[in-house]
């Protein structure tokens, strides 16, 4: 189920910590009814394509966002090439985890109009 569909379920919370399924980090998502502006639209994009693998009712929802980033990697790679002042990441690992962080960052807010543009132009070419 992707997180989006999540959304729709009883467990759900428009504001919610969940948990990547390979490298544990917390991305914590909050999303908007009606998406507004950039940033909504950003949110909106991303969780449309982020898996939840599982959830309960007690616990943070389990979300693949690292396979998202690993079946993307060369519109990935391709992007921060362009766009990222340090991107000297060879280690796949240390790689997928400076996303994550970069996703923690979008989603907590920690961006421009202009990056959330781009961002969600990345989005838009990714399965």
């Amino acid at each position: 189920m992707l997180y989006d569909d999540f959304m729709e379920t009883e467990y759900a919370e428009y504001g919610c910590d969940t948990v990547d399924d390979v490298y544990d980090e917390v991305i914590t998502v909050t999303l908007s009814a009606t998406p507004e502006d950039d940033y909504d639209e950003f949110c909106s994009a991303l969780c449309k394509k982020i898996e939840v693998k599982d959830y309960t009712c007690c616990g943070d929802p389990i979300c693949g966002w690292s396979d998202y980033i690993k079946r993307n990697m060369e519109a990935f790679r391709e992007f921060s090439d362009n766009n990222w002042y340090k991107n000297n990441y060879r280690d796949e690992d240390q790689y997928i985890c400076e996303w994550l962080e970069e996703f923690q960052l979008l989603l907590s807010g920690y961006g421009t109009d202009d990056d959330y543009t781009r961002y969600k132009e990345l989005i838009d070419r990714c399965a």
